[in-house]
């Protein structure tokens, strides 16, 4: 097992490093521009993703390519999947984040893991060095160009790479969504609970989160919560405006057809000039979701983290 681990190792850097030779001297195009959906964990943000690959006829990161995510643009040039879109529905379910059909979007885990470390999650201005820039650059152009359109990617620890994300591609757009403060909090503790326990932090991390160590979970949820949504408007403020929009949770599931025109106009006003798939299908609503209470020692101590942070003057409007 440790043998073939190893093999599999070294077959995926010999495919990342052809991947960022191919890459290398693509040039940034509006017809090919990587469109980031980036936001808090549990935001609604994989919802809105697969939103976005039904309704675009545009490429994106799907199971698929992390059979070898060295070699997503070898992949997607070899296989195709937007001609089996062509005839699939998406089934708009997924397990935190996790979705089952090879062709279904994936967030791409360990393709960010060829350029991002693993044990610090928030990037700074200083991370964006002319190796990381230009590899990263190079394979999301790669992938593009495999395309031959707009690609669309999402993972929320991306949230907290902007300032490498946005420095090394000048063509990339973003969308950010949010969902109400409390109920993504509390989505954030349910997953925590239940994919590592409430003694360890669950997802993306933002730096100062040792600051934190000594409270309850329950603080460092909304903690978490609020500060990835600091993060993430403070680093698109920086940006033109043009290059991104924002969308809401509630917005996504009240009206997917009038979210997906509103980005479709916003698109093309920014210069991208993306399609509609033919024969996309998109509901007319999703059920929102607010989450279901804790038990009541639990609920209590969520319900007093959230007035805490109130209490210290945390905008908690999303």
């Amino acid at each position: 097992m440790f043998v073939r681990a190893r093999t599999r190792t070294a077959i995926n850097r010999l495919l990342h490093d052809a991947e960022v030779r191919r890459g290398s001297t693509l040039p940034a195009r509006d017809d090919r521009a990587p469109i980031f959906v980036v936001g808090p964990p549990r935001s609604g943000s994989t919802l809105f993703f697969q939103l976005l690959v039904e309704a675009f006829d545009a490429g994106w990161l799907a199971n698929a390519h992390m059979r070898w995510p060295g070699g997503a643009a070898r992949i997607e040039r070899r296989e195709h999947p937007r001609a089996a879109k062509s005839h699939e529905q998406s089934s708009y379910t997924s397990q935190y984040g996790d979705t089952e059909q090879p062709w279904e979007p994936h967030e791409g885990t360990n393709y960010w893991y060829r350029f991002f470390p693993r044990d610090r999650h928030e990037m700074t201005d200083a991370d964006a060095t002319p190796e990381r820039v230009g590899a990263f650059r190079a394979a999301v152009r790669a992938l593009t160009e495999a395309c031959g359109s707009p690609v669309f990617f999402k993972n929320s620890f991306n949230t907290l790479r902007l300032p490498v994300i946005a420095a090394a591609l000048p063509e990339a757009r973003f969308i950010y969504i949010s969902r109400e403060r409390e109920a993504n909090a509390r989505s954030i503790l349910t997953g925590r609970i239940k994919n590592v326990g409430t003694d360890q932090w669950w997802s993306a991390r933002p730096a100062g989160a040792e600051n934190h160590a000594h409270e309850t979970p329950a603080q460092q949820v909304v903690w978490q919560s609020d500060r990835i949504n600091e993060v993430a408007l403070r680093e698109l403020g920086r940006l033109d405006a043009d290059r991104w929009m924002h969308v809401t949770y509630t917005e996504v599931c009240s009206d997917p057809a009038g979210t997906i025109d509103r980005i479709d106009a916003w698109l093309h006003a920014a210069g991208v000039p993306i399609r509609r798939r033919a024969g996309a299908q998109l509901p007319d609503h999703f059920d929102e979701s607010s989450g279901r209470p804790f038990e009541p020692a639990l609920e209590a101590e969520f319900q007093a983290a959230l007035a805490a942070r109130d209490r210290d003057g945390v905008d908690t409007k999303s």
